[in-house]
């Protein structure tokens, strides 16, 4: 599957996931409401002695207990499409990721895995050696800023090859990003 078909299947079920967690708000708010209008009916009730008191100083009421199960139904409900919606990553590792595959392509032109016409066994080596950073970072550096830029130019690095590999590359006979001098590659 195509990068351009799988973002519009992401979409499409961004998109569904959007409407659910609306439809979830609305009904929360909802109850919300009608839990405020119940609380004031029961105490008018306890006012006029309708309600009935526990021992424990709880009052019964199977209308107030089911509602009160909704609200959390529906809470757990919204939070799991909050979840879905905005995805495990942060904007700030994304970014960081975006950041160091624009630095690679500026220092290295068409020598990155961007490159179509660079064969697998030198992006393989790219990408083993980054991945040999981030085990030298874990193993004698210790080093936690270290390990996370690492682990950022790995991805980078991966998510560079995936562009490479679904057609959103330039070859290396177009003009390269930062060289500078104008000259195609």
């Amino acid at each position: 599957m195509r990068s351009d078909e799988l973002a519009d299947q992401l979409q499409e079920e961004v998109a569904k996931l959007t409407a659910e967690r609306d439809r979830l708000q609305k009904e929360l708010e909802h109850w919300y409401r009608a839990e405020i209008a119940r609380a004031g009916r029961i105490s008018e009730a306890y006012t006029r002695g309708a309600v009935v008191i526990g021992p424990d100083g709880s009052y019964e009421d199977p209308l107030v207990t089911r509602m009160r199960a909704d609200r959390d139904t529906l809470a757990a409900q919204l939070a799991r499409a909050e979840t879905v919606i905005s995805g495990p990553l942060s904007t700030l590792t994304l970014d960081a990721v975006q950041a160091e595959a624009i630095r690679a392509r500026a220092k290295h032109g068409e020598r990155t895995v961007l490159n179509r016409e660079m064969p697998a066994g030198e992006k393989v080596a790219i990408l083993g050696e980054e991945f040999g950073e981030v085990c030298r970072a874990l193993t004698y550096d210790q080093d936690r800023t270290k390990l996370v830029g690492e682990l950022i130019q790995v991805a980078s690095v991966s998510l560079l090859w995936v562009e490479s590999i679904e057609g959103q590359a330039t070859p290396a006979t177009t003009q390269r990003e930062g060289a500078g001098d104008g000259d195609p590659a």
